[in-house]
């Protein structure tokens, strides 16, 4: 509700259909045109942001919605329209569970949930690892309000967040 209040929540109702439903996305990406720049050209200077851990400065835009709400197809259709790279945190989970990360592994196979602090670990090495770029789209991360602070202090500003609503 906060996030919605300051008009960084955008909800896509389960009425609309998918056309007026990425008119939301198009309006909302055309208002910010440091997402529509390349990462040669200059960006301009910002509101003062908390100190961030990581160093890192980009725009993070977050996906939300229940599973089969169709979120990841237009996390996708985003980063393919305006040129922003898309972070699938269950691709990210998979690659690290690969690569050997035991602890990942380990929370997958038992069926638990994995914690929050471990998904925003391989969110922000991933933007770390492609830290030329000043956007992504993030789906499937963070879950919570607290993941979403978390987030934003270690990467920069929250840009926004769509909602896609669906049926029950």
């Amino acid at each position: 509700e906060e996030t919605q209040a300051q008009g960084l929540l955008r909800k896509m109702p389960i009425d609309e259909d998918e056309n007026e439903q990425w008119e939301t996305v198009r309006r909302a990406f055309n208002a910010c045109e440091v997402l529509m720049q390349g990462p040669d050209e200059e960006i301009p200077e910002e509101k003062s942001t908390p100190e961030k851990e990581h160093g890192l400065d980009v725009k993070v835009i977050i996906m939300l919605g229940a599973n089969c709400s169709g979120k990841t197809e237009f996390a996708v259709r985003m980063g393919e329209e305006f040129n922003t790279r898309v972070l699938l945190v269950d691709e990210l989970v998979d690659k690290a569970i690969d690569s050997g990360e035991t602890e990942l592994q380990g929370f997958r196979e038992s069926g638990q949930i994995i914690p929050g602090n471990l998904l925003l670990d391989l969110v922000v090495d991933a933007i770390e690892r492609e830290n030329e770029l000043k956007a992504f789209v993030i789906d499937g991360f963070p879950t919570s309000v607290q993941e979403m602070v978390q987030l934003e202090a270690q990467v920069g500003s929250l840009w926004g967040s769509f909602y896609k609503e669906c049926s029950d």
